[in-house]
């Protein structure tokens, strides 16, 4: 259990912030039960979850190792294989067929490493990386100053793509286009262009996902029950919601059906994407935050405190699982350090622990599905 940075407080749960967990609604919430999940009864997708700034670089040399403290310690299922320790900060972390990526904000590099091993690999150094998209050839990231970049995952320099952008809070890519979201849905091509707001004013949007046709993220509201997930399609229009009446929603998922997201007050909810009544998953949780699925289960990060323990302020957190179809919430890795975002492929979960605001103590992990 370690302390956090100030600077990555927004990538963490609004426990303090967002009061006590609202009593049941139709929903889905409640308070502090002990339960499985049931029905009530809504194309894959990438995406994630500024003011630092610094020249970008590009380079391709190795840094970091797959050593260091704390890495093997934590217990998960099938136990942990350490990434990369001795992080600063990560914050984001995404992976293709044979590569992990991820965020290393305080250390101001964006990083890579094969999944069959190695050593990790700085692909950028652009002084506040924070969020984190791939597509089949490139890597994508907002800086805390505002700019989005990409650049080949092979290496070389980054290219920016927009710049001056206000507080951006998550970012998605598909084939043709990056997408953010900051006060508004903005969107540009990746070959670059002129940016194009298509939706505005999205404020307290934390979660952004994109399929072949619509773009979804969580509008968080101004309090319990004034949440909601909404879509609206790439090529812009009217945003539809897809699911209201919320408490908080934070960060999204996507299958190929449904749309899947975590609360702040600690649920975990679905509904298909043409809406519909959804299914409250897991309830009663501390502070659901990142979320993950492969369209059979949801996986998300539980985030206890904050607590002061000392002169720290730390964030101890847990990666929990329940099948798409409800039932028994299952434990995936117990006594993480600030758990911020998560991936998962065909047969392993991937995430990222903070670790502490002045150490470089983020951990880079994975353990197989169960």
């Amino acid at each position: 259990m370690v302390r956090a940075s100030l600077r990555l407080l927004p990538l963490l749960p609004c426990i303090a912030a967002c009061g006590s967990e609202p009593a049941p609604s139709a929903a889905g919430g409640g308070a502090g039960e002990s339960w499985s999940s049931s029905s009530i009864t809504t194309d894959a997708a990438t995406g994630s979850g500024g003011a630092a700034s610094a020249s970008a670089t590009g380079t391709g040399g190795a840094a970091g190792s797959g050593g260091g403290s704390g890495c093997s310690s934590k217990p998960g299922t099938g136990g942990l294989v350490p990434i990369a320790c001795a992080q600063y900060e990560p914050s984001d972390i995404a992976v293709d067929a044979t590569d992990v990526y991820w965020i290393d904000t305080s250390g101001g590099t964006v990083m890579t490493k094969p999944k069959t091993g190695g050593s990790p690999v700085e692909l950028a150094n652009t002084g506040g990386p924070v969020h984190l998209a791939l597509s089949a050839t490139h890597v994508f990231w907002s800086d805390y100053d505002g700019t989005i970049r990409s650049l080949p995952k092979a290496g070389g320099a980054p290219e920016t793509l927009a710049s001056a952008q206000v507080e951006v809070s998550a970012i998605a890519v598909d084939e043709t286009s990056v997408y953010w979201t900051t006060l508004d849905l903005v969107q540009v091509p990746i070959a670059g262009g002129t940016p194009t707001v298509l939706v505005p004013d999205v404020a307290f949007s934390e979660g952004l996902a994109v399929d072949a046709t619509h773009l979804y993220w969580a509008s968080a509201g101004n309090g319990p029950g004034d949440g909601a997930i909404m879509k609206v399609a790439k090529g812009g229009g009217a945003p539809v919601t897809v699911a209201a009446g919320l408490d908080h929603p934070y960060r999204v998922a996507l299958d190929p059906t449904h749309v899947s997201w975590t609360t702040t007050f600690g649920q975990v909810q679905r509904v298909a994407k043409a809406g519909g009544s959804a299914t409250l998953l897991a309830m009663g949780e501390n502070s659901a935050t990142a979320i993950a699925t492969d369209g059979e289960a949801v996986f998300w990060a539980d985030a206890e405190g904050p607590k002061v323990v000392g002169n720290d302020v730390v964030y101890p957190g847990k990666l929990r699982r329940v099948s798409v179809g409800g039932g028994s919430v299952t434990s995936v890795a117990e006594d993480q350090d600030a758990p911020a975002a998560l991936a998962v492929d065909g047969s392993s979960i991937f995430w990222v622990d903070v670790g502490a605001s002045i150490e470089a103590t983020g951990t880079v992990l994975k353990t197989a599905k169960p």
